[in-house]
């Protein structure tokens, strides 16, 4: 397997474990919660992305 190709499931994981957490917190109405995970996934996709 190609090296780029792991990293990049690897960072995949990582996105998908962020997304289902968000999903959690939305379903829980823990806003708080909610606003300190869309940073953490704006920051997973803009290091993936740029």
């Amino acid at each position: 397997m190609q090296l780029g190709l792991l990293l990049l499931l690897l960072i995949a994981t990582a996105i998908v474990r962020v997304a289902f957490s968000l999903l959690a917190f939305v379903r829980l109405r823990n806003f708080v919660y909610v606003i300190v995970t869309l940073i953490v996934l704006f920051g997973l996709a803009y290091s993936l992305i740029g």
